[in-house]
């Protein structure tokens, strides 16, 4: 299938030729086609179509996808779906440690649960550059006065997870 192809049956309005192009690109893989499917999730409110795109982020390996999902959790235009996406970042196989400052700064604007998603993906993380996690901490420790009764908990938790990932130069 081109991209062309894909990109006719992703607009389609008939629910089985959008889930069979969602099928096809799970299995063959498709970065670029990527802002589609995006703007599918964001748009489309078939509940059918909105769990294979859930899954199918879930399960994303191509370290080129990522772009496309950072662009995403940037932009206000995506922001009724970036606490699903959030939630998919911390289960599928990418690695986000270039991004600790964005997932940092979701925590902090987010609501309990979105916040938990982004603690989740910066404790999937495993070695994170000196100088971005005390960015990150310092923003975390400033926060941590404003933060109300429910997060202030874990704040704490991910200023000490950040702590824990800071990479040692000497390995």
């Amino acid at each position: 299938m081109t991209n062309n192809d894909l990109i006719r049956d992703l607009n389609s309005k008939n629910i089985a030729i959008i889930s069979k192009a969602i099928e096809y690109i799970s299995e063959k893989g498709n970065p670029e086609i990527m802002p589609l499917l995006i703007t599918l999730l964001n748009e489309n409110k078939d509940s059918s179509i909105q769990e294979r795109l859930i899954m199918l982020f879930e399960n994303l390996h191509d370290q080129t996808s990522l772009p496309y999902l950072i662009s995403t959790l940037n932009d206000k235009k995506f922001i009724g779906i970036r606490g699903v996406l959030v939630s998919t970042c911390w289960k599928n196989t990418l690695n986000y440690v270039d991004y600790i400052e964005l997932f940092t700064d979701i925590f902090i604007e987010s609501d309990f649960n979105e916040a938990f998603d982004a603690l989740t993906v910066i404790d999937n993380m495993h070695s994170v550059p000196e100088e971005k996690a005390n960015k990150c901490i310092l923003r975390l420790e400033t926060y941590l006065e404003e933060a109300n009764d429910l997060k202030k908990p874990i704040v704490c938790e991910l200023i000490k997870i950040i702590h824990s990932h800071i990479e040692n130069p000497a390995e």
